[in-house]
């Protein structure tokens, strides 16, 4: 047995997954016990897989800042085999809060194709959202939606009038928001900064929502980071910040 086919039977598959999508993206890690270290240093980020019963589990992906806060995002997983059921997980991950996370917090973004198809063009600048007199970049994921149709036309306007409304003062701020169900039972989310969020959940609770009569949900993750707070953000040789923080244990 190889070196190499050791080392992976070691690493939980989550972690492996992970550390390959980081890799994937262009991102050198550093592994320190079940933590990777992108670029070598903090923040750093990890996964974990808890089996809920013989029909799914979940999957938490955990990034833990250099302030101490820890971005928890939390996805399902289908399935009677881990294989099976981590991997449809991280494919939730992968689409809903991957890239927002990469961009945010390692100022990592993917390169897109110009408009003639041929060069890589420069990623798009994020939208600025004004917040408590500070600008704020907006690294938003796109709206998971799973079932029958589940909307609402004013959600994204009342929504983003809800956070500028809030006093924000970190460099980093992160949102989810879940709804699901059926017509008249509806289950709703709000969390910001990985806590409950009273003023978001009422929001949601408060809308007029348009539905089938069988399951449906939607799901979104947005960040926001202060715009001068762009060059602090984590890369490969600002070490700055390093004697502030320590490894999670």
């Amino acid at each position: 047995m190889s070196d190499e086919t050791t080392l992976e039977e070691e690493i939980p598959l989550p972690l492996q997954m992970l550390m390959k999508s980081l890799e994937a993206h262009g991102v050198e890690v550093l592994r320190h016990n079940d933590w990777l270290l992108p670029f070598g240093q903090l923040p750093c980020v990890t996964a974990d897989w808890l089996r809920r019963d013989h029909l799914m589990g979940t999957l938490a992906v955990v990034a833990h800042l250099e302030d101490e806060r820890e971005v928890v995002e939390v996805f399902p997983g289908l399935g009677e085999e881990d294989g099976g059921a981590i991997a449809y997980a991280f494919e939730s991950f992968s689409v809903g809060a991957l890239h927002e996370m990469l961009a945010a917090i390692w100022n990592v973004r993917d390169e897109e194709d110009d408009e003639e198809g041929d060069d890589i063009a420069e990623p798009a600048e994020p939208e600025l959202w004004h917040i408590n007199g500070q600008d704020y970049e907006l690294f938003e994921g796109p709206w998971q939606a799973r079932g029958e149709r589940l909307s609402c036309p004013e959600l994204w306007d009342r929504l983003k009038s809800a956070i500028e409304a809030l006093p924000l003062t970190a460099d980093l701020h992160w949102f989810r928001v879940f709804v699901g169900g059926t017509a008249g039972a509806f289950t709703f989310e709000a969390l910001k900064d990985s806590e409950p969020w009273v003023e978001g959940q009422e929001l949601l609770r408060s809308l007029e929502w348009e539905s089938g009569k069988k399951y449906g949900s939607i799901r979104n993750f947005l960040m926001l980071r202060k715009r001068e707070a762009k060059d602090d953000a984590t890369s490969a040789t600002n070490t700055e910040h390093q004697e502030k923080s320590t490894l999670p244990h």
